[in-house]
């Protein structure tokens, strides 16, 4: 697959399952994540890859499956990302 396809991917499973976070837990501080969470190591893995930046980490279990989080918490990669799927 080119680089184009593999970004166009991402944005369909982002679309699909991604989640964008906006949280505080002090006034003071707004907090901004971008998340995709699935049980499936190597959608994660590839989504990562695909996009090139966030972090992939180990979850807790779903319906007695491993589960598996890609996140990005940089505001200017957010902005570049979600641009880049636009």
């Amino acid at each position: 697959m080119t680089a184009s396809t593999e970004v166009a991917w991402a944005a369909g499973l982002f679309e699909a399952e991604g989640c964008i976070y906006v949280g505080t837990t002090d006034p003071r501080r707004v907090q901004r994540r971008l998340l995709l969470i699935t049980t499936d190591e190597d959608v994660v893995e590839r989504f990562a890859a695909a996009v090139s930046c966030g972090s992939v980490s180990r979850r807790g279990q779903t319906a007695h499956k491993q589960a598996y989080e890609w996140r990005l918490c940089h505001w200017a990669a957010q902005v570049a990302l979600l641009d880049a799927f636009a």
